[in-house]
C-alpha cells in the first residue's frame, strides 16, 4: 500500500503525539497486513474419530496465523489429542524443522465429537507441515490419515486401523497409516493404502521422490477347532456371563442345586467345566469376519448392559 507523502509527513513530525500515534499503528498494521506479512495460512487433512465400532469423519484445520507464538488444539479433543502437539514439535525437530513463530491452532472438525487416542499425530503433522508450505495441501485431501508419532518422527502403530480402512473404503480414498498396520489396512480395503515407516520417507513418497511398497493383504487365519458355546441350547444368561468372564480376564465361580432337571452339577450347562474353561482360555480369538476383529483386536472385551443373574 503506498501512503500518502502528506499525511506519512504528519505522522512523521508528529508521531509521538497521541492525536497521531493510534492513526500511526493502524496504519502500520493495515500496510503489514496487505504486503503480506500477516497472511494466515490455513491447511486441512482428513482423519476419523472412533465411536464404538464405527469411524466418524473428522477434519483437522491447520492455521497459522501471526501473533505471539502459540500451539493450541480445540475441537473437544482428551488429553491424549493435547500431548500430541509436543510429539508433533520433537518429531518435527527431528528432521530439522522448526514451528514458525507465529500462532499455531488446530482445529477438530466437528468440534462437538469427542476425539480421543494418539492416532491424530500424523494429521496434525502434515496440517502443519502442509500450512508451512513443506509438502502440497491439495495432495493430501485424497487420504484419510490415522498414526502415533514417535519422538523421533517415526510412525507408530495405533488402534483403530481396521476402522479406519473400511471408512476410508466407504468415502473411495486413500488411507496413510503405519507400516507395521498396513497389512491390516489392506486386507480390510481396496483402496490405496500408503504404510510409511516415518514421518520423512512420507513426505518423500507425497512428492514423488521416493515410492513407499504396497503392503500386502494380512492372512487371516482359520478357525481353531475345538468346543464351541453353540453347542450349548438355551441358557442364555449363563452363556452371557461366560462370555463376559472371558473377555474381561474376570474369574468365574459356578454353583448349582445338585440334580436340576436331572442334570449333575458339572453338566448344569449341558457341558463340562473342562469345556468352559478351553472356551475362556482360547475362544476369543476372533477370525470369522471383520465386525468380530474389531471387538477382538481393538476393544479386547464386550460391553453388556446389566443383567442379574
Amino acid at each position: 500500500m503506498h501512503m500518502p507523502k502528506v499525511l506519512l509527513g504528519m505522522i512523521l513530525r508528529r508521531g509521538s503525539e497521541p492525536a497521531f500515534r493510534s492513526t500511526f499503528v493502524w496504519l502500520a498494521v493495515i500496510t503489514r497486513a496487505n504486503s503480506g506479512w500477516g497472511l494466515t495460512l490455513v491447511a486441512l487433512v482428513k482423519t476419523v474419530a472412533y465411536l464404538g465400532l464405527e469411524a466418524r469423519s473428522v477434519e483437522v484445520q491447520c492455521s497459522v496465523a501471526p501473533g505471539l507464538p502459540k500451539f493450541n488444539i480445540v475441537g473437544l479433543a482428551d488429553k491424549a489429542v493435547g500431548e500430541s502437539k509436543e510429539r508433533v514439535r520433537a518429531a518435527l525437530s527431528g528432521m530439522g524443522l522448526a514451528l514458525p513463530p507465529k500462532r499455531i491452532t488446530i482445529n477438530l472438525s466437528p468440534a462437538d465429537l469427542p476425539k480421543e487416542g494418539s492416532h491424530y499425530d500424523l494429521p496434525i503433522a502434515l496440517a502443519l507441515l502442509a500450512a508451512m508450505g513443506v509438502t502440497d495441501a491439495e495432495q493430501l485431501g485424497d487420504w484419510i490419515a490415522v498414526g502415533e508419532l514417535a519422538l523421533d518422527a517415526r510412525i507408530v502403530p495405533s488402534p483403530g486401523v481396521l476402522l479406519a480402512a473400511i471408512h476410508a473404503s466407504e468415502q473411495e480414498i486413500g488411507l496413510i497409516c503405519p507400516r507395521a498396520q498396513g497389512s491390516e489396512a489392506r486386507w480390510a480395503s481396496e483402496v490405496p493404502v500408503c504404510a510409511a515407516p516415518d514421518l520423512a520417507s512420507l513426505l518423500n513418497h507425497l512428492k514423488g521422490t521416493q515410492r513407499l511398497p504396497d503392503p500386502e493383504p494380512g492372512v487371516v487365519e482359520s478357525e481353531p477347532a475345538g468346543s464351541d458355546l453353540k453347542q450349548v441350547k438355551g441358557q442364555e444368561t449363563a452363556k452371557r456371563a461366560l462370555e463376559i468372564a472371558a473377555a474381561g480376564g474376570h474369574n468365574l465361580f459356578m454353583f448349582a442345586r445338585p440334580r436340576i432337571a436331572g442334570l449333575d452339577t458339572e453338566s448344569v450347562l449341558c457341558i463340562s467345566i473342562d469345556l468352559i474353561w478351553e472356551f475362556i482360555l482360547g475362544h476369543f480369538d476372533f477370525h470369522y469376519d471383520a465386525i468380530s476383529r474389531r471387538v477382538y483386536r481393538f476393544y479386547s472385551r464386550f460391553e453388556f448392559q446389566p443383567f442379574n443373574l
